[in-house]
């Protein structure tokens, strides 16, 4: 494989896994995905080989972190999270 088409390969299995297990792409923002299901929503931005997850429940942002965990070995390297002032 040439060295320039390695990210188109990774960008191309990551939208067709996120097509599985749900999600939609945003059409302006090609790196944004969103999934609504009846236990909630999840948003995902993905930056080259990074995600940033974010859920209506832990229990969502879990239900995604094993989905992708299922085709990939991933790390966590951070929770975030949100809290008022």
């Amino acid at each position: 494989m040439a060295c320039g088409q390695s990210g188109r390969i990774w960008n191309k299995q990551m939208y067709e896994a996120m097509l599985t297990w749900g999600f939609t792409r945003l059409l302006c923002e090609w790196c944004v995905y969103y999934r609504h299901t009846s236990d909630g929503i999840v948003m995902a931005a993905v930056h080259v080989d990074d995600i940033l997850s974010v859920a209506s429940s832990a229990g969502e942002n879990e239900c995604f972190k094993a989905q992708l965990r299922s085709k990939w070995a991933i790390s966590e390297l951070a929770t975030l999270s949100l809290h008022s002032v």
